[in-house]
């Protein structure tokens, strides 16, 4: 691009403006629109969701407004929250280990954090 030959105010804004939409266009090009979404845990449903932004707001409200009332509120929904995950993740795993086949049984066990909580019990069995 040669910027040497511009003659006057009417040329160089052109020639602004012409630079301007190739920067604006490779920009397009480049970057995408949005940043891809991480892939959610398959155990997260909307009840979680709806929990989770309500200790959000709880979270807010304690901080803006420090009472007694609001930080036991805080603690209490945060706890509540922590539990609703916790069963979640237990009903899904069970489900999982119920689901399997006898080829995919460990590969499922090992997802499971078994060193810090014992195997579900499948259909009352707990071993195989």
């Amino acid at each position: 691009m040669d910027l040497s030959q511009l003659q006057g105010m009417d040329d160089t804004l052109r020639a602004i403006s012409n630079i301007t939409c190739l920067i604006n266009q490779a920009v397009d090009k480049a970057i995408p629109l949005r940043v891809p979404r991480k892939v959610a845990a398959p155990w997260w449903n909307h009840s979680l969701t709806l929990a989770k932004q309500s200790v959000k707001r709880a979270d807010r409200r304690a901080h803006l407004q420090p009472t007694a009332a609001n930080r036991d509120d805080s603690q209490y929904k945060r706890s509540k929250w922590s539990l609703m995950v916790r069963n979640t993740k237990t009903a899904y795993r069970i489900h999982q280990l119920e689901t399997a086949s006898s080829r995919t049984v460990w590969k499922t066990l090992k997802h499971h954090n078994t060193h810090h909580k014992p195997i579900p019990p499948l259909d009352r069995r707990s071993d195989f």
